[in-house]
């Protein structure tokens, strides 16, 4: 019963939203397409990274357009269907504190990853109040968005679903990398304290409702650890955000707090099931974190700092009991060229290990939707795997 009235309310969040009468954003972002603008218009620094404008469109639920519409009586569609294609390929070379064989293999010689990733979006206006995101290769992540606007406040429910990216798939629009995909590096748990700890990967199926505006974002949310068509009825954990987004000494800011609580209970559990459709299945969802990130100039170049801190304070859950600790920033020397630095630091108390990364990272945007990227990591504490990690990524969107 309290797992439906987490779902009652955050409907109720969100269909306030969708009574009121619906308007555009006061600001006009987009995809490049369905806007005609450049990449840079809802982009910081480079991609995957969301700057205020990119933030805003998110939160209307992809609706806003600029293109030809076909309009009819409850009808608001774009003319062209905005499809995308994302490209990654990667070379990867790890140093490793032991080999795992005598003769060594996969990065520990130099691995090419062609391609470590691609995939197919669909994405955009399916109507004046309804977004979608669909992406698909080996397999598909998808939201539906019911999008309504009072004043300057955004409000939406969402039905979604990963293979990936982890319960704040629903919604999660900062650089922080609560969701997978949205991190500024590539080497995502050596800088990302959410990421280290799991609560910010693997699959996930789950309902979201959120309030977005320019002074805070709110998300809450049913969701389970699962893939495929999981028989969980309402016995599902929660997933919520909230963020506060001062501008202060003309930085724009977010401060934060997100977590997941509960248990997820299901026979057919898809592919986290170790048993499915045999036995009933109890998966135990406990984390807790805050983080902050803030974006502005200094001497004519752009900059980028976050922070982050992650609990998982219980055991038996889905996740290694432990905590992390991570901090980065990213300075865009031009348009063009930047660089980074991060650290991370994971305390896993399960198997009484710890590990601490320090990534310094180079950024050359050859395209506004081509770059290329080099990582190397350099790991000390007794959890290290590997002394050492370089990483150069050619990461391509168009």
């Amino acid at each position: 019963m309290k797992k439906v009235s987490v779902l009652l309310f955050a409907m109720a969040v969100a269909m306030v939203g969708l009574m009121a009468t619906p308007k555009e954003s006061s600001a006009v972002p987009s995809f490049a397409r369905q806007m005609n603008l450049p990449c840079y218009a809802c982009h910081f620094q480079h991609i995957p990274k969301l700057n205020a404008f990119g933030r805003a469109f998110k939160g209307g639920g992809y609706i806003d357009s600029a293109t030809a519409l076909i309009e009819d009586d409850n009808l608001s569609l774009p003319a062209n269907l905005p499809i995308s294609v994302i490209l990654k390929y990667r070379y990867q070379m790890a140093t490793l504190k032991t080999a795992s064989t005598p003769d060594k293999k996969g990065t520990e010689r130099g691995e090419w990853q062609f391609p470590d990733e691609f995939a197919f979006f669909a994405a955009g206006r399916a109507g004046k109040n309804v977004g979608y995101l669909f992406e698909g290769a080996d397999a598909l992540s998808g939201k539906v968005l019911f999008v309504g606007t009072f004043g300057e406040m955004k409000a939406a429910i969402t039905p979604w679903h990963t293979d990936a990216a982890g319960p704040f798939f629903g919604f999660e629009s900062f650089n922080t990398g609560l969701k997978r995909p949205g991190r500024a590096f590539e080497h995502r748990t050596e800088t990302v304290a959410a990421q280290a700890i799991g609560v910010s990967t693997g699959a996930a199926t789950g309902i979201t409702a959120y309030i977005e505006s320019h002074l805070v974002t709110a998300s809450v949310g049913l969701w389970g650890p699962t893939n495929g068509a999981p028989d969980t009825g309402f016995d599902l954990s929660t997933v919520y955000r909230l963020a506060v987004t001062p501008n202060l000494g003309g930085f724009d800011g977010m401060i934060g707090v997100f977590g997941v609580a509960g248990k997820t209970k299901c026979v057919n559990c898809g592919a986290v099931g170790a048993n499915e459709g045999s036995t009933l299945q109890e998966f135990k969802t406990e984390a807790f974190g805050i983080d902050t990130q803030w974006q502005g100039e200094v001497g004519g170049m752009t900059l980028e700092v976050q922070g982050m801190y992650a609990d998982v304070g219980a055991d038996d859950t889905l996740y290694n009991k432990g905590t992390g600790i991570s901090a980065l920033a990213e300075l865009g020397l031009s348009k063009h060229f930047g660089v980074g630095l991060g650290y991370g630091n994971y305390d896993n108390k399960n198997k009484k290990v710890k590990t601490t990364a320090t990534t310094v990272a180079l950024w050359w945007n050859i395209a506004q939707n081509v770059m290329l990227r080099p990582e190397y990591s350099m790991y000390s504490d007794d959890g290290r795997s590997k002394d050492s990690q370089l990483t150069v990524m050619l990461f391509a969107a168009f």
